[in-house]
């Protein structure tokens, strides 16, 4: 009956034998073991090189769906520090942004901004005193070319503050020492600034507004639809009598007149 031959077809050559003398003795020395021919563990079959966990995006190319939740947890908490301190924080991939309020620069919105030479700041906005007299409507097209308007008064602690800006300005050509502020008659109401924000504070002279009507100087009665405030404390002649008033105070005046005004605007 036949034999299966499972002899190596190409045996190569006979591998001699290795001696190893110790002592008096001599003892065959054991082959070495073949030497691995491999050089990369992923050249063997079934390796598999254990998961990373990343935490940056730019460690490994992803499609912006596919970055880690452990890494979009990292960037959704930045904000949670509250770094922006006169702001509002956005998260974005690596960090943050703050977009600041008017007013606030710097990265975490922490300095003030600064206002341009021959400006006054107050918190968010930045104010004006011009001398040179115009009527109401002159005054806020000269304030707009500065990108300000006729000033808003919406706090007393802002009254204060523009109080300390027009005191001492120059009377108006009838004498009064009113100053124009952006506060004009609408549909027969004081109700919004020339900005737009709505009135919330006032500080009427006693008995105004009284909208009393004048004849202009072209023969026609006009009503006092513009607002000034008075820049020192003193005497207001009446038709019959003499008022005394205060430096802040707001009276109503035809717009026509010229005066002094102040300007605001946005830092």
């Amino acid at each position: 009956m036949a034999t299966t031959d499972h002899s190596d077809p190409h045996p190569g050559p006979p591998v001699e034998p290795r001696y190893l003398t110790i002592g008096d003795h001599v003892v065959e020395y054991p082959q070495p073991e073949e030497e691995c021919a491999y050089d990369k563990p992923e050249d063997v079959h079934g390796y598999k090189e254990e998961e990373s966990t990343y935490d940056k995006p730019e460690d490994v190319y992803k499609a912006p769906e596919e970055v880690s939740l452990a890494y979009k947890a990292k960037d959704l908490g930045e904000c949670s520090r509250k770094p922006c301190q006169h702001g509002r924080c956005v998260n974005q991939d690596g960090g943050y942004k703050c977009n600041c309020r008017p007013g606030w620069t710097g990265q975490n919105c922490q300095q003030v901004k600064p206002c341009r030479a021959g400006w006054s700041g107050y918190k968010n906005h930045c104010y004006k005193l011009t001398t040179d007299a115009a009527d109401w409507e002159t005054a806020n097209s000269r304030c707009k070319l500065h990108g300000a308007n006729l000033a808003s008064i919406t706090s007393g602690d802002e009254a204060n503050f523009i109080n300390g800006i027009i005191t001492g300005a120059p009377g108006g050509k009838w004498g009064a020492h009113l100053v124009w502020f952006g506060l004009h008659r609408k549909d027969g109401k004081f109700t919004h600034f020339t900005d737009g924000s709505e009135v919330s504070y006032t500080n009427w002279e006693p008995g105004e507004p009284n909208n009393n009507r004048h004849l202009h100087i072209f023969g026609r009665f006009q009503g006092q639809d513009c607002v000034g405030m008075y820049s020192k404390d003193g005497k207001v002649s009446g038709w019959f009598f003499q008022d005394k008033v205060r430096r802040g105070q707001w009276n109503d005046d035809q717009c026509y007149r010229e005066y002094p005004f102040i300007c605001k605007r946005p830092k």
